[in-house]
């Protein structure tokens, strides 16, 4: 290849304009088991949808996402376990999120790496809710130091994750 040239990795380098936002989704587009369990989420339950693959489980998340914002705007946390997961939903890692990093340590030395984190505290305690796509990919330590960092963080040891919604 000639240096003028341009290589396919520099090519992918650059993402380019943002894609648009995807246009709402009408609550009529939904079936009677997706309005269902919108309805759930919707009223605030704890929610965990699962199924397989082609039965509209991310369009449904797409929804739920589209009214929570709606209801509670700025007050959600989209995450996933992964960038690539993370980038389907229009969120972020969990692990940025919580400002856990690569998640790596005690239980204890991760709570204090978030306390310290003036940022992440303040994710923690003005979210509503926490939606976690792909949650089958994180192993239970990391779940149970989430619930931790949130009954610390929130204040509200008594509550799973501080009392904040999970999806």
């Amino acid at each position: 290849m000639s240096s003028g040239s341009t290589s396919a990795r520099s090519k992918l380098a650059d993402p380019g304009p943002p894609l648009p936002a995807a246009p709402p989704i009408p609550r009529s587009a939904l079936n009677a088991e997706q309005a269902a369990a919108a309805d759930r989420a919707l009223s605030g339950s704890n929610l965990f949808l699962t199924g397989p693959a082609g039965v509209g489980k991310s369009y449904l998340l797409r929804f739920i996402i589209q009214e929570l914002e709606r209801r509670h705007p700025k007050a959600i946390a989209v995450t996933a376990p992964t960038g690539i997961a993370a980038s389907h939903v229009q969120g972020q890692t969990i692990h940025s999120w919580a400002g856990i990093g690569l998640g790596k340590g005690s239980r204890d030395s991760l709570l204090q790496k978030v306390m310290n984190n003036h940022a992440a505290c303040e994710r923690w305690r003005k979210a509503e809710v926490l939606l976690l796509d792909e949650v089958s990919m994180l192993d239970s330590y990391l779940m149970e130091v989430l619930d931790m960092i949130g009954r610390s963080v929130r204040g509200e040891p008594a509550k799973a994750f501080g009392g904040l919604q999970i999806i």
